[in-house]
């Protein structure tokens, strides 16, 4: 949630592709609705809801984690991704962020 908060109004830019993992069983909070209302605020996100897991996804489904990590890296890799790689885009996505940033 805290990451969406970030994002919100256009304070910040995801550089790189994002993976949300939640467990449907989650007893905590509505984690289906978190992770798919994350993915509609994150562009390029992807999206995993494990029908066996609760709360602690990375402990009762850590293949399901590893199979994440491997999407995210393939699209960071893939010609998708390529202006998370090209340093110029980068630099100038960065740049402009700091400028908006120091004008507030």
């Amino acid at each position: 949630m805290m990451l969406a908060d970030a994002l919100a109004g256009g304070r910040f830019t995801l550089l790189m592709p994002a993976g949300i993992i939640a467990g449907a069983g989650d007893r905590l909070f509505d984690a289906n609705a978190e992770a798919l209302r994350l993915q509609s605020e994150i562009p390029g996100s992807f999206v995993d809801i494990i029908p066996q897991a609760g709360h602690m996804v990375h402990h009762t489904a850590p293949l399901a984690v590893l199979a994440m990590v491997d999407r995210v890296a393939a699209a960071a890799s893939s010609e998708v991704g390529r202006h998370w790689r090209d340093p110029e885009e980068v630099e100038s996505r960065f740049s402009e962020k700091i400028m908006l940033k120091s004008n507030r």
